[in-house]
């Protein structure tokens, strides 16, 4: 049997589960953030994307969970994100 041991800094949860829920709590926090920082490094108009979007944000894609219950929707919203990514 091979042992595998994650370093700390890809856990997903740093300082536990309750540390964790806080941190869900930003979540949108979060997201601006990587979208302000993607924008910084790629710039605010780089190949802005043709999908059609419904939000602001150009770098960072939310997925629903809605969207991840039926294999069809889910598949169909990875393709956009990886149309997204080839026009950049």
């Amino acid at each position: 049997a091979t042992s595998f041991n994650l370093p700390k800094w890809a856990m997903t949860w740093p300082a536990g589960q309750l540390s964790g829920i806080g941190r869900n709590g930003a979540f949108i926090t979060n997201v601006q953030r990587y979208e302000r920082v993607f924008r910084e490094v790629f710039g605010d108009s780089a190949n802005t994307p043709t999908v059609p979007k419904t939000t602001e944000l150009n770098f960072v894609n939310v997925v629903p969970l809605e969207l991840m219950r039926r294999e069809e929707l889910l598949l169909s919203t990875l393709r956009s994100i990886l149309v997204q990514i080839n026009v950049r």
